[in-house]
């Protein structure tokens, strides 16, 4: 996702992306790691004052990747 973004963000929104992103992997890793199911879409929304809200929709059943 984010090698497809490259062209179109400069290197400061991409580091803050790639930030953003690893500290939901290490969440999901450290809150959820016995969670297998898969995300089908999210939304990510600012609430102002450096707050975020973030919604997930998984699947039903637990991936058998």
């Amino acid at each position: 996702m984010l090698k497809k973004a490259k062209k179109n963000i400069d290197k400061e929104d991409l580091a803050t992306s790639r930030a953003l992103i690893e500290d939901f992997i290490d969440r999901k890793l450290k809150y959820f790691a016995d969670e297998q199911r898969q995300v089908i879409d999210f939304q990510l929304e600012y609430l102002g004052r450096g707050s975020y809200h973030l919604s997930v929709a998984s699947s039903m059943f637990k991936s058998s990747i």
